[in-house]
């Protein structure tokens, strides 16, 4: 047996995990739902962290709204670490919709939102963490932009950088044959915009940005595609990977450098699957640098996709380079080959303060026409990895009614006519969207944030992930059966009840009623959570016959003495921080009468208010 050791902190017993051949342990904290309008289907999302403070986040966006007939964005925000979160749309981008959703914050805190729309890309600034913006500036004309923050002291500290693929002047899309990619820097917080400046520029294929990270000297690393023509050239098997560095503030570029290639099985294939509906796109790309950690200092992290054959799902590979992108490791899967219906697709990557390297993907395993959000982690500079961790408490299912209702967009007017097309969610974006985001809070916590269908829409969903490294102190439950009974208590004042969205199941008759715990307190709660109903009624107005139930009790009761355990609510934190929530659990209830839902019950909380 391996030798262990304990502490007490905070009231929790943490306990050493073993040295010797053990991975890191991935901590996966409660699902939450960050947007709260569930008939707008959302797609395509993006999240930073601040650089100093851990309790706050921004996040962004795509939404199909029927409203106005849009595409747009939603820019939302926290400041207590991901449990609550505040959406709104900049009147400019309501106006005039956008797309292609980057956040992030400068370097002394201002939270910025980059989309394209209305004749280009516009930066929204916010001075309070994201809660409200401005109407935003024109920083240049591009597509698939991307954001990167000089965090260090140097001669370009606070200097931020916007690189965009650039059009032949017809469109910036891969069929009409890409000509460069440009880059704009900011000396000024983000106020007005500089360039742009031609990174690359090539004659015969498109160069396509997708990665730009500034290392801890300012270095500025900026990652491209070079790829096939897709209406000429539908058998090459792999897009080039290339990248091109600054060391000048980004005035001047090297010629960018070749370091491999991302193989996707050729655009032949990839339509062949496209008609077959499969939704796993071999794609993505995603790159990280490690700025703070002594060990691992300016080692950058790329994550991406591949298709190794025409009948197999795709694999995530992760590679990097410890000497500032001049050689790189072997590209190495992250998750071993589960046979030819399992695929995993749509990386996402990010550092965290102590040199952990997290990276979140979809995965199909265990799952018919869907995904769930798989995490892994590596504390050893990319060499080793922990066995995946779902991160999803359910999987999501694209292709519903919602997702798939279209929203119809006036794309062209001019003297010929007007130009219409029908876009929904689905049709646009089968995968969530082109990408995610992952990022790492100044206290190491690491905050996916993905696109989540498990109630039958798109919506915006993300965790709180912790990696301890072997031999770390992990927090577990401690205490027998005995202490458990003894010290349960009523936790009303201490605790409420959250809800998601109520989703009504018409052709059954019920309503699911997503309810959450959250700890209003200050003091840290113990499980086990139990939620106990003592009285139920309704229709409030209306005599009706029969009454109203609920279905899925924990201990079968359908009416008052109703009891829900919140156990597996609180994932593998066996607590309530001050503040925060646990996962939704969906109570089925059936009211007498579906022409009147107005119900109301009361509802008592069992807990520990200490220890056991």
């Amino acid at each position: 047996m391996p030798r262990r050791r304990s502490l007490l902190v905070l009231g929790l017993s943490l306990v050493a995990l073993p040295l010797a051949g053990q991975a890191p342990r991935i901590v996966v904290g409660p699902n939450v739902l960050v947007s709260q309008d569930g008939s707008i289907a959302h797609a395509e999302v993006h999240v930073a962290a601040h650089p100093t403070e851990a309790q706050r986040l921004v996040g962004m966006a795509t939404t199909v709204r029927d409203a106005g007939s849009k595409i747009t964005l939603e820019l939302y925000a926290t400041d207590d670490g991901g449990f609550t979160w505040k959406g709104m749309v900049p009147s400019h981008l309501l106006e005039k919709g956008g797309g292609d959703p980057i956040v992030g914050f400068g370097a002394h805190g201002t939270a910025f939102g980059v989309a394209l729309g209305d004749r280009g890309m516009w930066v929204y600034r916010s001075d309070d963490g994201g809660f409200t913006w401005d109407n935003g500036v024109r920083a240049g004309n591009g597509d698939h932009e991307r954001l990167g923050v000089d965090y260090s002291t140097g001669r370009y500290a606070g200097r931020m950088y916007l690189a965009a693929e650039a059009g032949d002047g017809r469109s910036a899309h891969p069929d009409s044959m890409l000509r460069a990619v440009h880059l704009w820097r900011s000396e000024d917080d983000g106020r007005s915009w500089i360039g742009p400046v031609v990174v690359a520029r090539e004659p015969t294929h498109g160069i396509a940005v997708n990665a730009l990270v500034v290392l801890s000297d300012g270095t500025v690393a900026l990652f491209l595609n070079k790829y096939p023509n897709p209406s000429r050239d539908t058998v090459t098997q792999a897009w080039g990977l290339q990248l091109a560095t600054s060391t000048d503030g980004g005035v001047t570029f090297n010629t960018p450098r070749p370091i491999g290639e991302q193989r996707f099985g050729g655009y032949a294939i990839f339509r062949r699957k496209q008609r077959a509906g499969r939704v796993d796109w071999p794609g993505g790309f995603d790159a990280a640098v490690d700025t703070r950690s002594k060990r691992y200092r300016d080692r950058i992290y790329v994550a991406y996709g591949e298709e190794r054959a025409p009948d197999e799902g795709g694999r995530i590979v992760v590679r990097w380079s410890a000497d500032r992108g001049a050689t790189w490791s072997t590209p190495r899967d992250i998750v071993p080959p589960r046979g030819a219906n399992s695929s995993q697709f749509q990386p996402a990557i990010a550092v965290n303060a102590d040199g952990a390297v997290g990276v979140m993907w979809y995965d199909t395993r265990d799952v018919t026409d869907g995904w769930n959000l798989y995490f892994s982690a590596s504390t050893d500079g990319g060499e080793t990895w922990a066995p995946p961790a779902r991160v999803s408490s359910a999987p999501t299912i694209a292709f519903t009614a919602a997702n798939n209702r279209p929203v119809p967009l006036v794309v062209r007017q001019a003297p010929s006519g007007i130009s219409v097309a029908m876009l929904s969610a689905f049709s646009r974006w089968p995968h969530g969207g082109d990408y995610m985001g992952l990022t790492a809070d100044a206290a190491g916590t690491f905050h996916p944030f993905w696109i989540d269908g498990r109630s039958g829409i798109f919506e915006v969903y993300t965790s709180r992930i912790r990696v301890v490294p072997a031999g770390g102190l992990v927090a577990v439950a401690q205490g027998t059966a005995a202490d458990t009974m003894r010290r349960q208590q009523l936790l009303n004042e201490k605790v409420t009840l959250d809800f998601d969205p109520v989703q009504v199941d018409w052709t059954r008759g019920e309503l699911l009623v997503p309810v959450r715990l959250r700890n209003t307190s200050s003091d840290t709660l113990y499980g086990p959570f139990t939620v106990r109903v003592t009285k139920l009624g309704g229709p409030q107005m209306v005599r009706s016959e029969g009454v109203t139930e609920i279905l899925n009790a924990t201990n079968g009761q359908h009416g008052e003495g109703a009891t829900f355990d919140y156990s597996a609510a609180l994932r593998d934190v066996p607590y309530l921080a001050p503040h925060a929530v646990s996962e939704a659990v969906i109570w089925r209830v059936k009211p007498a009468s579906m022409r009147h839902t107005d119900l109301s019950f009361t509802a008592t909380v069992e807990g520990r208010a200490s220890r056991p």
